[in-house]
């Protein structure tokens, strides 16, 4: 039941991040008065301008990563990330720097990737986080979400 609700997540953000600037109306704060969304509700807190409040410091960032749209769920907080990179670097790079700031990979991580995307789980302390992964031959990027819960 969690992942059906990650992958809804997930959908509801790239669908989010898909619109664009636009008036979206809720029944409290919007703002859309820059370019992109920023929607927060009762229990959710989605935007495609920045990544939430609380998001961890210690997570690296891809060089040239294009913010799609971050949330924060009771769940946990995401972020999606477009990169005009192959996904091996950007695997690579992921590797390396989670090692870097002190999260442990789990065991499994090189057998759930592929060379079209896959998932890497990290654990420091008692937050997990979850790196989704995947390259489109069609617009030769890589899509990153970066799942902290």
């Amino acid at each position: 039941m969690k992942k059906l609700i990650y992958l809804f997540l997930v959908v509801f953000i790239a669908f989010v991040a898909g619109c664009g600037k636009t008036d979206v109306k809720t029944d409290s704060k919007t703002d859309t008065k820059t370019e992109g969304v920023d929607v927060k509700t009762k229990d959710v807190d989605v935007s495609t301008t920045k990544l939430p409040a609380d998001w961890p410091s210690d997570i690296p960032v891809y060089k040239d990563a294009k913010l799609l749209a971050a949330a924060k769920t009771p769940q946990g907080s995401t972020a999606t990330y477009e990169i005009s990179d192959k996904l091996k670097p950007v695997g690579d790079f992921y590797k390396d720097e989670m090692k870097k700031a002190g999260y442990d990979a789990d065991k499994t991580n090189d057998m759930m990737m592929t060379d079209k995307g896959g998932v890497m789980i990290y654990k420091k302390g008692g937050k997990e986080i979850d790196i989704t992964m995947g390259y489109a031959d069609a617009t030769s990027k890589t899509s990153v979400v970066v799942l902290v819960k």
